[in-house]
């Protein structure tokens, strides 16, 4: 199931002038016309195999855009699934979602001090542990979208989505399961990981796909990164100390990334870090 949007033909020829100097492996796919779906939000696919093409691309596309609206951006390891709330991903998770989040709601003060009156703050740290919400991690910066792009088993390309709007909204409502449309939620800082990862959320009312709730104002770029070029970008990721370790700073983060230093990849790339 991939988006289909009709493509702004004057908005591609003006991001193309601009990333004249990036890397010339990078490869535009903007030809063509594309089939309408939902709201025809702007949509873009472009395919890097730098890390720094990744930021320089986010980065001239912001300028083309005017500067005026900050992006999301979110790493997929599977070029073809678009972005869903966790809740949504099974009918079993989505028939239970209610009674599952009372239960822990019910079980936090044994934990934490946090209000549990306030819903959207005990489904940001239900989010945070792991728990399937309507909630959907994003982050603000492009070597973070990149770097769970790229983790991780996948015999697949990835992709880093970067979304333009999601930015004009009515009050969010009290209740999570009281909201009709797409939500952005800049989240309490509840844990080092969410503050390492410059982490954002956005709030769904259903599964149907994000691009669905998109406008003729907003604008999708998707950027695949090769199969084959995914540990590489890992590799230079780590030299600009994106990893695991920064990520996630805890002694979890911190044994996963030393595991990771002994991938048999980093020999076979004469890559080894004492």
């Amino acid at each position: 199931m991939g988006l289909n949007y009709v493509l702004a033909v004057g908005v591609a020829r003006t991001l193309q002038n601009q990333l004249q100097f990036l890397a010339k492996d990078i490869v535009y796919i903007t030809v063509g016309e594309l089939e309408t779906v939902s709201m025809q939000a702007k949509y873009e696919e472009v395919e890097c195999s730098q890390v720094t093409d990744v930021v320089e691309l986010v980065r001239a596309h912001q300028i083309a855009l005017g500067n005026s609206r900050r992006p999301l951006m979110r790493g997929e390891r599977k070029f073809s699934y678009e972005p869903t709330a966790g809740v949504f991903r099974s009918s079993l998770a989505q028939s239970s979602e209610i009674a599952i989040f009372n239960e822990f709601q019910r079980h936090v003060p044994a934990y934490s001090s946090i209000d549990i009156s306030n819903l959207w703050q005990i489904m940001a740290l239900a989010q945070h542990h792991g728990l399937p919400t309507r909630l959907l991690d994003w982050t603000s910066n492009p070597l973070t979208a990149t770097y769970f792009a790229c983790e991780g088993e996948s015999g697949n390309d990835s992709a880093v989505w970067v979304i333009w709007g999601i930015d004009d909204q009515p009050p969010l409502p009290s209740n999570p399961t009281d909201i009709d449309q797409i939500f952005h939620l800049a989240p309490l800082v509840i844990s080092p990981r969410i503050q390492a990862q410059s982490g954002e959320f956005t709030a769904h009312p259903s599964g149907a796909p994000i691009s669905t709730f998109l406008t003729t104002n907003d604008h999708i770029l998707k950027i695949r990164i090769p199969m084959s070029q995914r540990f590489r970008m890992l590799l230079q990721l780590d030299l600009m100390g994106i990893n695991r370790r920064a990520l996630f700073p805890d002694l979890d983060g911190l044994a996963q990334y030393l595991r990771w230093r002994t991938d048999p990849q980093l020999l076979e790339a004469g890559f080894v870090r004492n």
